[in-house]
């Protein structure tokens, strides 16, 4: 059983397989026109990926959001559900802020889909997986949405003097300037959540 994750905000949380977003707008991995559902194979990475698209928004003004598990189908004998591509096998500048080269690395798999699910690394945290479905596959209708839950972000600044001392010693600005190295950015903001959650 493979899951995966994907933050939603609350005004659209009836509908958390809807890439109607993604058709009209595209992503880092596909141009507008393209049904695909952007995920993660981490609660944490998939909160990631959303604050760092959020940069001027402070922690206490973000929108609410649901977190939803996603389980992909069980694999059929002599078929697949999913493959990973390595940041190794991707052109140098699959990075790039702007995604008008990047939308179109995975053009093979946009255009004929061998995989539902197809991961990539993640541009914020390269170690990372982000799991990209493909509504035009014919097991994207098989995908299972198994839990819901709000997520609550606790990231208020200076709760206690443990967390004082940490902010000191690394602080993450609340917004980003052009001059933000994205993968530093999105790592402080991932061990902030993983600091917040221990308290």
């Amino acid at each position: 059983m493979t899951l995966v994750y994907r933050v939603v905000r609350q005004k659209y949380a009836d509908q958390p397989l809807d890439v109607e977003g993604a058709r009209l707008y595209g992503g880092r991995w596909s141009p507008p026109g393209m049904g695909i559902l952007y995920t993660a194979e981490h609660p944490a990475l998939s909160l990631v990926e959303i604050l760092v698209h959020a940069p001027r928004v402070p922690y206490d003004q973000l929108p609410h959001y649901r977190l939803f598990t996603i389980e992909l189908p069980e694999q059929i004998p002599g078929t697949s559900v999913q493959r990973i591509i390595t940041a190794e096998e991707l052109p140098p500048y699959w990075q790039e802020p702007t995604y008008e080269r990047s939308q179109w690395v995975l053009q093979p798999w946009l255009t004929q889909p061998d995989v539902v699910a197809l991961g990539v690394p993640s541009a914020v945290l390269p170690a990372g997986v982000n799991y990209l479905l493909h509504a035009g596959h014919p097991d994207y209708g098989r995908l299972q949405v198994v839990r819901e839950e709000p997520l609550l972000i606790d990231l208020a600044f200076g709760k206690t003097s443990c967390e004082q001392k940490l902010f000191e010693q690394q602080p993450t600005p609340n917004y980003l300037s052009p001059d933000t190295n994205l993968f530093q950015y999105g790592l402080q903001r991932l061990k902030l959540y993983f600091f917040n959650l221990a308290l």
